[in-house]
This record gives structure tokens, sequence and C-alpha cells, in this order.
């Protein structure tokens, strides 16, 4: 009896300890890439070092995200996320772990000025604008900029609220309809010629200059060789519009038919079930059956 008494103890005691490892809270650090597409969503990458496993670690990302995947050892992992305050939750194992969150709620677009705000961060904050983009403000201004393939590559400080305005220049030009030319009116070939020249050099001189002046603000003289940064080929990159809309509708209203959803989205029926079908392939949304029908909700 004595013995059935001491492994009872043992096994007790075995499992307050491992119920505390995992209700530890833990504390990590690491770096955040922000990558803004051109139709400004944005994929908001968490490298993160923890200090102490296994354990629970939690924190905050921006509130209302579209879509969210945590991974750790490259394995997806389940999580808890608090869509209010942004409050994120996961068992990490390893010490090393990286977060997606994919967001359309970030940028905002009035005429040709696109405007990005990130939250107050705890983390070195790297962010990616669009190919072809020319900064118009920034804050805060302790900044770091470098150019990697064609891209601004803006460097901030943890602790501060990120705020950029931009515009993104066309990278072809379509051809406008001209009126024809009256009496009073004449062209040469050349002068044509000279003139369809004219506008893509403009282009690449205001990007040029926007460029050269913010490098010349920040008096970076020598920055350091450009690491190389490779665009994103997560499940995130294989969502088109229509799937952007899906979530998002799901997002908003939680549960929905695919008759609801066809009518909050305007996505034709056929190529809606197709999208369907891709996002249960890719356990981004799911469904059940209520009173026969299909009810789908995000995963």
């Amino acid at each position: 009896m004595v013995k059935g008494m001491s492994r009872y103890v043992l096994v007790s005691v075995l499992a307050i300890l491992a119920l505390s490892l995992l209700s530890h809270a833990s504390y990590a650090t690491g770096s955040l890439i922000a990558y803004i597409y051109p139709d400004g969503f944005t994929l908001l990458t968490y490298n993160l070092t923890i200090d102490y496993i296994p354990s629970k670690v939690s924190i905050y990302v921006p509130s209302n995200a579209s879509l969210i995947s945590v991974y750790v050892n490259g394995e997806p992992i389940p999580y808890s996320y608090d869509s209010i305050s942004g409050k994120l939750e996961f068992v990490a194992t390893s010490s090393k772990a990286s977060i997606n969150v994919y967001h359309g709620g970030l940028t905002s677009k009035t005429g040709l000025i696109w405007r990005f705000t990130l939250p107050k961060q705890d983390y070195e904050t790297t962010i990616i604008l669009p190919e072809g983009s020319v900064i118009v403000a920034v804050e805060p201004r302790n900044f770091k900029v470098k150019v990697v393939d064609n891209r601004i590559v803006l460097q901030f400080s943890p602790g501060y609220e990120l705020k950029l305005e931009y515009i993104i220049v066309p990278q072809t030009i379509t051809p406008t309809h001209t009126p024809p030319l009256t009496h009073t009116q004449t062209t040469s070939t050349g002068e044509a010629r000279r003139i369809n020249w004219i506008i893509p050099i403009l282009i690449i001189a205001i990007v040029a200059i926007s460029v050269l002046g913010l490098l010349a603000y920040k008096m970076i003289i020598r920055p350091k060789p450009p690491t190389s940064i490779v665009e994103p080929t997560t499940v995130e990159d294989a969502l088109d519009e229509r799937d952007k809309a899906i979530i998002e509708a799901l997002r908003k209203h939680g549960e929905l038919t695919a008759q609801e959803i066809q009518r909050i989205t305007g996505i034709p029926k056929t190529p809606l079930y197709r999208k369907l079908e891709k996002l249960e392939k890719y356990k981004i949304i799911a469904y059940t059956i209520k009173g026969g029908v299909k009810v789908y909700r995000l995963a």
C-alpha cells in the first residue's frame, strides 16, 4: 500500500510540474517584417525566439486579422486569438517560432495616397513597400532606409506606432484617346517620339529623387549591404481577390451559407464553390451541416 501511495504522489508531482511548465508565461524576443502588397493587404511575419520552453507564449498582434498561422519547427500548431484585443497565445515546444498575420485593414487610400498604420510593436520592424512606391511621409523619423529588388525597405526600432504615406507609380502607361489634330495643330514623328520618352523619364526621376531624398535625410553614405529579402511563399500568397473577399465576409459575419457569401461578395455561383473548396483544402475555412445546408466559418 505504501508503494501504491508513493507512486500516486510521484505521478501527482510530475503532473503539477508539467502544468506549471505549460502555464509559465515565457518572454519572446524577435523581429517583425511587414510586407505590403499593391492592393493594400499586408502580411506580418513575426520571427520569435522564446527564452523558456515548453511554455505558454502571449503576444499582441493587430486586431481583426483576416488570417493567422503559427509555426514551431516549421509545423503549424493550434493557437488562440482574441480579434478585439489582438492577444495571441500558443504553447511553444521549441525556442524558435514564426507567426504569419494576414491583414486587410492596416491600409487606406485617399486619391493616389496610400496610408499604412501599424500599432506599437515590441519588436524591431521592417516594412517592405510595393514596387514603384514613392514615400510621402513617415512617422517616427528615426528609421533606416534602403532599396532591395526595386522596393523601398524601412527599418524601425521597437516601441513606436508606425505611420506611412506613399503613392505607387504605375509601371506601365496606358495611352489615352487623343482627338484628331486640327489644321492649327501639327506634330512630327520625331516630336511624338520625344513626348513618349518624357513620361517614363519623369517617373524614373520622381522615384530616384524620393529615394535619394530619404537617403540624404537619414545621412546614409555607406549603407550596409542589403540582405536578401525573399517574397513570401506561404499559403497566403495563393489567395486572390475573391479568396480575400470570402475570408473578409466570414470574419465580419461569423457563419454564412454559400448563398449568403455569394450575395455579400458578388462572386458567381460556380467560381464561388471552387473557391470554397480551395479554402477548405488549405484549412482556412470549415463548415458544419445545419438543416441540411453547409454553413461556412473561418477554421
